[in-house]
């Protein structure tokens, strides 16, 4: 992880674990509602990955600066659990 945040980053000691909620909106699978999910239960293991992290900025230049690696840009693996919120 790259510490390029404004705050002060987060860190997670060995063995240690953090939770959070992140939400995620999507239409039912098969609904008309989009984006849509593409299975009635997405629960399972996935990673986030950034498209857009940057470990240099140049604002003449003709992009915004250099790409972070993959590997930088990657999360973590984690678990999504599906609940459907009452309305």
């Amino acid at each position: 992880v790259v510490p390029a945040c404004l705050s002060a980053p987060i860190v997670i000691e060995e063995g240690e674990v953090f939770e959070d909620r992140l939400r995620i909106a999507g239409g039912a699978f098969g609904s008309n509602v989009r984006p849509q999910f593409d299975r009635r239960d997405p629960s399972g293991t996935y990673r986030i990955v950034w498209t857009d992290a940057y470990s240099s900025f140049d604002p003449d230049g003709p992009e915004f600066g250099e790409l972070l690696p993959l590997v930088a840009r990657t999360s973590n693996p984690f678990e999504l659990r599906y609940e459907v919120e009452a309305e």
